[in-house]
This record gives C-alpha cells, sequence and structure tokens, in this order.
C-alpha cells in the first residue's frame, strides 16, 4: 500500500486481530476443538432432518415463551461472534441469565434416543451427542468461552 500511496496511513483493526486470535486458540486446543465439533454436530443433526425437528418443536412449544428459542444457530467458520451466541444460548452467561436450553436439548436427544420411528443412525448420533453434551469438560470449556467472548 505505501509503495501505491506513499501518504497512506495504515491502522490495524483489533476486532479483526481479535477475531484472528480467537479463532486461531480456538482451533489449537483439543478441549475447544470437540466442543465446537459438537456445537457443529448437534446443529447439524437437527437442522438436516424435519423429523429431529418435529420432535425438538413438540418439546419447546411446551414451554412457556420459549417458541423464539425454536431453532440452533450454526456456528460460522471465522465469526468468534457467532460461537458466542451459540454458547450462551445453550449455557447461559456469567451475568445471572441461566439457561435451560441445555437440559432441554439433552431431553430432545433422549426422545430421539428412545423414538422408534428414526433410523439407526440417528438413534446413534442422538445417543452419542446426549452423552457429550452434559460432559464436565463440555461444560467447564464452554464456560470458559462464554467468559471470553462477553
Amino acid at each position: 500500500m505505501k509503495a501505491a500511496r506513499p501518504s497512506h496511513i495504515h491502522d490495524w483493526c483489533y476486532a479483526h486481530v481479535l477475531n484472528l486470535v480467537i479463532s486461531d486458540a480456538s482451533s489449537v486446543c483439543v478441549a475447544a476443538v470437540s466442543l465446537f465439533g459438537l456445537l457443529t454436530e448437534l446443529s447439524t443433526f437437527f437442522n438436516n432432518s424435519y423429523k429431529t425437528m418435529e420432535v425438538w418443536e413438540e418439546h419447546m412449544q411446551t414451554k412457556p415463551g420459549n417458541k423464539k428459542r425454536l431453532g440452533l444457530e450454526r456456528i460460522g467458520q471465522t465469526s468468534w461472534s457467532s460461537r458466542g451466541r451459540v454458547l450462551r444460548k445453550l449455557f447461559g452467561s456469567y451475568t445471572g441469565q441461566s439457561s435451560e436450553f441445555h437440559s432441554d436439548l439433552v431431553i430432545i436427544l433422549q426422545q430421539v434416543t428412545e423414538a422408534r420411528d428414526f433410523k439407526r443412525s440417528a438413534h446413534y448420533e442422538a445417543q452419542k451427542l446426549s452423552e457429550n453434551l452434559p460432559k464436565f469438560e463440555t461444560i467447564l470449556m464452554a464456560l470458559t468461552f462464554i467468559r471470553i467472548y462477553l
């Protein structure tokens, strides 16, 4: 840029630099890779099948005032803010706002696991997701990244 325009002054965009640092940190730490991989699998599992979405919608509509929470957002590859939104939606935040969405997901996954009208692959995937979601490592890493994304 300096060669093309000698009077050019370059300012670093620190939001962009922070985004790159957090994205790189999220791709190096094994626990972070596991967490965000799990969240991506959850989103894919529910968004790619109308039958799983029906179970999701039936469960969520029984909860008063929670119809706006239908759907699980996909995590953008480069946008750290999308990761923060998904984490806060699932696990709540440090500001006193609790989230029972995490519990709802475990219940919904158990319903899919026990339902007879799903393929074996859906049973297996729902069981795998429901076992990994409440793990200590998953929750600890989620709460750590929620703190980073505040």
